[in-house]
C-alpha cells in the first residue's frame, strides 16, 4: 500500500481568493489608466512601426471579417504574402478575431487589446509570485516592475506586451501544477503556449519555452533552486521522470495547438529573407552594448536632453558590430527593486533565506538573460535552433526583469519580516508608489510614439486618395513612400515592410534600381524626374500610380497627374501637416494582369478580386499566356472552366495557359502546410479536451489506472483524490 502524500494545507476560503483577485485586477487596470489614459478616452498611438506595420495588417483583418471571411493571404502588401506565414497580423489568435471582428474601429480594438494584455500580464505576475510564497505587497512589486518597467517605451511594439503577458502565465500554470499535482495546469500550460504561438510573435515563446525547458526539470529534482517547497521523501525518481514526460507532453501539445500558423511559417521562412543571415537579418541587431547596463543602477540615462540614440551609437566598447535603438536596448526594473535584488543577494544573511526559497534560479536567469542581451553569443548561438532565427537579442532582458521583480519581492519579504503589517503595508505603499512614479516618467522618454487625440486612421473614410482609387476600373497597386501605409486605404502598395518576408522582396534582381529617381528631390522616394528604368519596373510589377512627395517637372509619357493635395489619413500619418502629395497614374501600364509578351489585356475581364479567390474570364483566337503580377507562391492554383489546370508560378508573376475561345479563370489560394497545420491542431484540441473530459467525469478510472502505475498518491477510494485531481 502506498503511504498518502503529506496534504497541503487548507487553501483559503475561495471567497477571499477571489475577493483578491479583483482586487489586484482592478488595481492593474487602474495603472492602464495612469500610463494608457488617453488611450481609454479613444486617442491613438502614433509613432515606430504602428503605420508602417501593424495598423495595417489590423485594418486588412478587421475588413476581411466584416466581409464575413477569415483571410489567410493578404494581397495588397506589395505582390501578397501569406498571413499566417508571416504570424505578426495573429490571425487565429482568439483576442484579435473577436476584437476585430466585434469592433469596426480599428484604433479601438487595438488600444482594447493592447490594455487588456497589460491588465493580464500584471495579473499572471502577482498570482505566479504568490504561488513562489510572496506576501501579497511583494508580489504587487514584482508585478509592477515586470510589467511596467519592461513594456511601456515598447508600446510601439505590439508584440511585446501581446507576447510578454503569456510568459507568467506559462510559468504560473508550471508552479501550480507542480505544488498541486493537478491536470487543469498542465492542460492550462498547453492552452498558455498554444496561445502564445498563435498571437504571432514567435521570439516571445520561444523565451518561455527555454524557462519552461529548464523551470520544470529544476523543480522537479531540484525543488531547493526554484523553490521553498520540497518533495516527499518518499518520492521516487521513477515517479520525478512521469512528472517531467507529463510535463513534456504538455509542451508538445502546445506546440500542436499552433501548428495551424508554426508550419506556414516553417515553409515562409525556407522561402524568406532569413535563410542566411545577411544585409537584411541580422541576428545580433538589436543588442544592448554592456556599458548600457548602466542604467539598471539608476535613471541617469533617462533624461529629455540626452539623445539616447547617439549615445548607444558611441557606446561601443566591448558590443557587437550591429545596430540598435533606445527602445530596444530599454532595460530598468526601477532604483528600489534592483537594490532590494541585489542587497537579496549580496547579504549573507538574506542570500541564504532567499536561497532557502528558491531564489538562485531567478538570480541565474537575471545574470544569464543579461549576458544574452549583449548579443556577445550570438556568433554561437545562431547555430542553435531558434536563437539564430530571431533578431534582438536585447529582448532577452523582459527574463531579467521578471527574475529581478521577483527577486526584489523576495528580498522585501526578508526585509520587513519582522515589521508590523502597519508598517509593512506603509512601506510596500511608498515603494509601489516611487517606483511607479519612476516607471511613468521613463515610459515619456525611452518611446518612440506619441498619443494623439484624433488618430490618423479615423480619417480613413475621408481619404481623397482612397476615393480616388477606389474608384478606378482596374486594380490598383500604388508605389508610395512609407512602405504599408497606403494598404490602409485598401488598395495594393510597394515596396514592403516585413519581419519575414519572401525573399523577392528584397533579392536586387526583383527590387527597383537604385538610380531610379535622377536628380532626386528632399526624399528617397520624391525627384524631379521620373527615369526611364524606374517607370519599366514600375509596369513590370504590376503598379497603377505613383504617390509621391514632389511635383515631377518632367514627366515621362504615359505619367499622368491625377491628385494633388492634402490627404486626411496620410498626411499626418507622415507627419507632412503642410506638404501636399503628388498623385499619379501610369495610364500606359499594362496593369495587374496582361497576356504575356503584350502590355494589353483584351478580352479579359476581371469579375471577383479578393484576398484568396481572382476570377477573370478571357476571351482569345489563338493559344496564350496569361500573367496576374502577384507573388507566385507555393499554394496557389488555378482552375480553368471549373477544372484544374497547369499553373505556372514564378517569382512575382503566377501564369496559365489559355486555349482557343472563352473561358473562366480562377485563381485560388489553398496552402497544403494550413490544411496539415489544423488538422494537428484539431487533433491537439481533441486530445485536451477527451483527457479533460475523462477527469472531471470519469476520475475514477484515472485516478485507478495511476494507482496500478503507482503514480498515485491517494487510493481511490480514500475520496480525496477524487476531490483534488492530483495527477501526480
Amino acid at each position: 500500500m502506498l503511504r498518502p502524500l503529506p496534504q497541503p494545507p487548507p487553501p483559503e476560503f475561495p471567497t477571499a481568493r477571489f475577493a483578491a483577485f479583483l482586487g489586484v485586477t482592478a488595481l492593474a487596470a487602474g495603472l492602464t489608466v495612469l500610463f494608457w489614459g488617453s488611450l481609454w478616452q479613444g486617442d491613438g498611438l502614433v509613432g515606430g512601426d504602428l503605420y508602417s506595420y501593424y495598423l495595417p495588417q489590423k485594418q486588412f483583418l478587421a475588413d476581411e471579417l466584416h466581409a464575413g471571411r477569415i483571410p489567410l493571404w493578404n494581397n495588397l502588401v506589395g505582390q501578397g504574402y501569406p498571413i499566417l506565414g508571416e504570424s505578426q497580423t495573429g490571425l487565429l489568435y482568439p483576442p484579435h478575431l473577436a476584437l476585430y471582428a466585434a469592433i469596426r474601429d480599428v484604433n479601438t480594438a487595438y488600444n482594447v487589446n493592447q490594455i487588456g494584455h497589460y491588465v493580464l500580464a500584471f495579473v499572471a505576475v502577482w498570482a505566479l509570485a504568490r504561488r513562489l510564497g510572496l506576501q501579497s505587497g511583494a508580489s504587487l512589486l514584482a508585478a509592477l516592475v515586470y510589467t511596467y518597467g519592461w513594456f511601456p517605451p515598447r508600446i510601439c511594439l505590439e508584440w511585446a506586451i501581446i507576447g510578454g503577458a503569456w510568459l507568467p502565465v506559462a510559468l504560473w500554470c508550471c508552479e501550480s501544477g507542480l505544488q498541486t499535482g493537478r491536470w487543469r495546469y498542465v492542460c492550462g500550460l498547453s492552452l498558455a503556449l498554444g496561445l502564445q504561438l498563435l498571437a504571432g510573435h514567435y521570439q516571445f515563446a520561444f523565451m518561455t519555452l527555454l524557462l519552461v525547458a529548464v523551470y520544470v526539470p529544476l523543480r522537479i529534482f531540484r525543488p531547493d533552486w526554484t523553490s521553498a517547497s520540497r518533495p516527499p521523501e518518499q518520492e521516487s525518481t521513477a515517479r520525478r521522470c512521469w512528472k517531467l514526460a507529463a510535463w513534456s507532453a504538455a509542451v508538445v501539445l502546445g506546440l500542436a495547438l499552433a501548428t495551424i500558423q508554426l508550419l506556414p511559417g516553417w515553409e515562409l521562412q525556407g522561402l524568406s529573407q532569413r535563410t542566411v543571415a545577411g544585409q537584411h537579418f541580422d541576428p545580433a541587431e538589436n543588442s544592448i552594448p554592456p556599458l548600457y547596463w548602466s542604467q539598471l543602477l539608476g535613471p541617469w540615462w533617462y533624461s529629455p536632453q540626452i539623445d539616447l540614440d547617439r549615445s548607444l551609437r558611441e557606446l561601443r566598447s566591448g558590443a557587437v558590430a550591429s545596430q540598435t535603438n533606445k527602445v530596444e536596448a530599454h532595460l530598468y526594473a526601477g532604483l528600489i527593486p534592483f537594490w532590494l535584488a541585489v542587497l537579496g543577494l549580496i547579504r549573507p544573511g538574506l542570500r541564504r533565506e532567499l536561497a532557502a526559497r528558491g531564489a538562485r534560479f531567478w538570480g541565474l536567469a537575471a545574470l544569464i538573460s543579461l549576458i544574452l542581451t549583449s548579443g556577445w553569443l550570438m556568433p554561437w548561438l545562431q547555430m542553435v535552433p531558434g536563437f539564430g532565427y530571431f533578431r534582438g537579442p536585447a529582448r532577452y532582458g523582459v527574463i531579467t526583469t521578471l527574475a529581478l521583480g521577483l527577486l526584489a519581492g523576495l528580498s522585501w519579504d526578508a526585509v520587513t519580516r519582522r515589521w508590523t503589517s502597519t508598517w509593512r503595508g506603509a512601506g510596500i505603499a511608498v515603494v509601489l508608489g516611487v517606483t511607479t512614479w519612476e516607471f511613468w516618467s521613463i515610459s515619456g522618454i525611452v518611446t518612440y510614439c506619441v498619443t494623439v487625440p484624433v488618430p490618423p486612421i479615423e480619417h480613413r473614410e475621408a481619404s481623397p486618395v482612397r476615393e480616388l482609387l477606389l474608384a478606378s476600373p482596374r486594380p490598383v497597386r500604388v508605389w508610395a513612400p512609407g512602405p504599408n501605409l497606403v494598404t490602409l486605404l485598401g488598395v495594393s502598395q510597394t515596396p514592403v515592410y516585413l519581419g519575414l518576408g519572401p525573399r523577392e522582396y528584397y533579392d536586387p534582381k526583383f527590387t527597383m534600381p537604385e538610380d531610379s529617381f535622377a536628380d532626386q528631390g528632399p526624399t528617397p522616394f520624391g525627384g524631379r524626374r521620373l527615369s526611364l528604368d524606374r517607370k519599366e519596373w514600375l509596369r513590370q510589377n504590376g503598379v497603377t500610380h505613383v504617390l509621391s512627395f514632389e511635383p515631377y517637372a518632367e514627366q515621362p509619357s504615359g505619367l499622368q497627374l491625377a491628385w494633388t493635395g492634402m490627404d486626411s489619413l496620410l498626411n499626418p500619418a507622415w507627419a507632412r501637416f503642410r506638404e501636399p502629395l503628388w498623385l499619379y497614374e501610369l495610364v500606359d501600364a499594362p496593369g495587374r494582369f496582361h497576356w504575356a509578351a503584350s502590355d494589353h489585356a483584351e478580352g479579359v475581364e476581371l469579375t471577383e478580386n479578393t484576398a484568396e479567390r481572382i476570377r477573370l474570364t478571357a476571351r482569345t483566337d489563338g493559344l496564350r499566356t496569361l500573367v496576374w503580377e502577384d507573388l507566385g507562391y507555393p499554394g496557389w492554383e488555378v482552375l480553368l472552366d471549373g477544372k484544374a489546370a497547369e499553373a505556372e508560378l514564378k517569382e512575382l508573376e503566377r501564369r496559365v495557359k489559355i486555349p482557343v475561345g472563352e473561358h473562366e479563370v480562377v485563381w485560388c489560394y489553398r496552402p497544403r502546410t494550413v490544411y496539415c497545420g489544423a488538422l494537428i491542431s484539431g487533433l491537439a484540441m481533441l486530445v485536451i479536451a477527451t483527457a479533460g473530459h475523462i477527469r472531471f467525469w470519469h476520475a475514477e478510472l484515472t485516478e485507478r489506472m495511476l494507482q496500478r502505475l503507482g503514480l498515485l498518491s491517494v487510493p481511490p477510494d480514500s475520496g480525496d483524490a477524487g476531490r483534488t485531481g492530483r495527477l501526480l
